[in-house]
């Protein structure tokens, strides 16, 4: 599928984006011309979409900005429905630890919602709890708990920026507004420092990679192929108390118990985390005398030059 170009319209929001976020990067300054221009660049966060529907939303926050941008993906072009002032952690960088007061950086979903009537006054309207520490920060031995978008019941808060412990706080008006876009455990949560873009080739490049993986990872589960399927798995894997090995051995008595398996995957979102990829679909899955469906997100590292998935998440529906 080819990617379209990320200007869509020059509407008033997403002017006001490009000129928030001109990048630098490999040496060479990108101009908000050039970009309007070439239509070369994508933002780096971004890979693929392949929903139609009109309501594949995600969010993106911008810490050095304090900006929260609410993106619509149109025929694989980013679309600027709406951006607020936000505040984030008291203290830059990416969360490594409880209590470091740092808002952790990479992709997240949301994987619930508190009402007013369940919290302390200080969160406003409501929160929304995102998967901190997600795929990623366990396996790399990041902790901490309880990053949540919420409101607040200060809202010159929001003024003073860098004013939380972590999470990221809205005001109650633009934290209401949320609401309309977010579906949990799909509607992802793009946190960077710095937003960046990429040469739209390279994304093509990344997107083309990552879907002939998805594809053989696939193939070999519906194939039963059980070295081709497991070679798809990163020696470092864990998932559900398993690794690599043991993951194996209980596979191996799955597929001798079925004569066949489909699999199918919809509405699969493909976002890029610095050197890694997150892959997140909907999932139905058919067996002899079982089946099953759900939200599956891979966490995706290239290892020995191959991509292999290093943790994997199931939510069934």
């Amino acid at each position: 599928m080819k990617a379209k170009q990320f200007i869509p319209a020059f509407t008033y929001t997403i002017i006001i984006f490009l000129i928030l976020f001109i990048p630098t990067f490999a040496g060479e300054e990108i101009t908000l011309d050039k970009i309007l221009v070439s239509n070369d660049y994508l933002p780096a966060p971004f890979l693929y979409f392949n929903s139609n529907r009109d309501d594949n939303y995600f969010f993106l926050v911008e810490k050095r900005s304090q900006q929260f941008f609410v993106m619509r993906i149109v025929d694989s072009s980013c679309q600027v429905i709406t951006h607020f002032t936000c505040s984030t952690g008291k203290v830059s960088g990416d969360k490594n630890e409880v209590g470091d007061l740092k808002t952790p950086e990479g992709v997240y979903f949301i994987r619930s919602e508190k009402e007013t009537g369940t919290l302390a006054p200080v969160y406003g309207a409501g929160a929304y709890v995102l998967d901190y520490p997600n795929g990623f920060d366990q396996i790399y031995k990041k902790n901490g708990y309880g990053i949540w978008i919420h409101g607040t019941n200060e809202p010159d808060r929001i003024k003073n920026s860098n004013d939380t412990k972590g999470c990221i706080v809205l005001v109650n008006e633009d934290f209401k507004e949320l609401k309309k876009y977010v579906k949990l455990n799909i509607t992802p949560v793009l946190i960077v420092n710095e937003l960046m873009f990429r040469k739209k080739q390279y994304v093509i490049d990344d997107k083309n990679s990552v879907l002939s993986f998805l594809q053989k990872w696939e193939n070999s589960w519906e194939t039963m192929s059980l070295d081709d399927f497991i070679d798809c798995y990163s020696n470092k894997f864990y998932s559900n108390n398993m690794n690599k090995k043991a993951f194996k051995s209980y596979k191996k008595r799955v597929f001798k118990q079925y004569e066949k398996i489909d699999v199918q995957l919809s509405d699969i979102q493909i976002f890029s985390d610095q050197s890694h990829f997150v892959i997140t679909f909907y999932q139905l899955y058919q067996a002899d005398f079982y089946n099953d469906f759900g939200i599956k997100q891979l966490y995706i590292i290239n290892e020995e030059n191959k991509l292999r998935i290093i943790k994997e998440v199931w939510t069934e529906l």
